[in-house]
């Protein structure tokens, strides 16, 4: 009888606690080690190296009472350095947080490296990483960043409507409209030094005389390959280099069930002169040796590295 009393008294003593706490006892929070990870967005930071941003969702276990549980789940986002060569990797930057997830897939991700300074965009906004990778900073609502060589000038898209060009003036705080394009701007590059601009990997714009160049549309044929056909994806990875612009395609064989995956290229000093470099994509690194896309580096004839 004693001890049921003493039993009793322990089980009260423990409620009275609980309620003095504030029921903060209550939750326990433990992590499952379950992470998923989205790639979205790579850029060469020399000949040999590449940096890639990853969306995560971190999954937490949350313990209420004894035997109710339910998952939680956090966002956040990395940064990594992959060695083209070895394919060795160095976590650069690990946060937690809405500033640093740029969606489940990722997709808007762009990565500039200038003067050894990390840019990157998520889609909504352009952030600069610190130098000790602890962190990054907001630098404004735009995105599709395009940084000029001395960090001064940035040209990239107003958030606010998706179609408008802008340069921004990072030190006097101030901005100029470049380009008004007649639909959503999904990519972007720009030539400071010839004030060229590549649209949607499909529009380059002489921003000087204002004359604009459809150079690939839905089915444009370049050889034997029509570019963006019925079951086809736009062409993506568009850069304007010295003499050419490059962009990679994705063709389907609806009647085979094959993919193919090749780069063109097209003269900036005639565009009508298109070329299919066959079997190779990606993001050419410094040199011209290799390539570089989400999840796959491959050399210049195609070799996975």
């Amino acid at each position: 009888m004693k001890n049921r009393m003493r039993i009793i008294t322990l089980i009260i003593l423990i409620i009275l606690i609980i309620i003095q706490s504030g029921c903060s006892i209550m939750y326990v929070w433990m992590y499952d080690d379950w992470v998923e990870r989205r790639a979205g967005g790579l850029c060469w930071e020399d000949n040999d190296n590449v940096i890639v941003y990853c969306s995560l969702t971190w999954c937490y276990n949350e313990a209420i009472g004894v035997s109710e549980t339910t998952k939680v789940y956090e966002i956040g986002g990395e940064l990594w350095r992959i060695n083209a060569n070895t394919s060795e990797k160095e976590l650069l930057l690990r946060k937690k947080g809405g500033k640093y997830w740029a969606g489940g897939e990722a997709n808007d991700t762009r990565i500039d490296i200038v003067n050894n300074h990390i840019y990157i965009s998520d889609g909504l906004y352009t952030f600069k990483v610190k130098d000790d990778y602890s962190s990054w900073d907001n630098i404004g609502d735009f995105t599709l960043q395009i940084v000029s060589s001395d960090e001064r000038y940035i040209v990239a898209i107003d958030e606010d409507g998706d179609k408008v060009v802008k340069k921004y003036d990072i030190l006097n705080n101030t901005n100029e409209i470049l380009f008004t394009n007649d639909e959503l701007i999904e990519w972007l590059d720009y030539d400071y030094s010839r004030n060229y601009l590549l649209v949607n990997n499909r529009k380059v714009v002489d921003l000087n005389t204002g004359k604009e160049t459809i150079i690939v549309d839905n089915n444009t044929r370049i050889g034997k390959y029509t570019i963006g056909s019925l079951y086809g994806i736009p062409p993506k990875y568009g850069n304007i280099g010295n003499e050419y612009i490059t962009m990679d395609i994705y063709l389907n064989d609806t009647l085979t069930s094959e993919n193919e995956y090749h780069k063109i290229r097209i003269s900036i000093a005639d565009t009508t002169n298109k070329e299919v470099l066959e079997n190779i994509r990606g993001v050419n690194n410094p040199d011209g040796t290799k390539y570089a896309r989400l999840g796959l580096f491959t050399d210049t004839l195609g070799n996975t590295i």
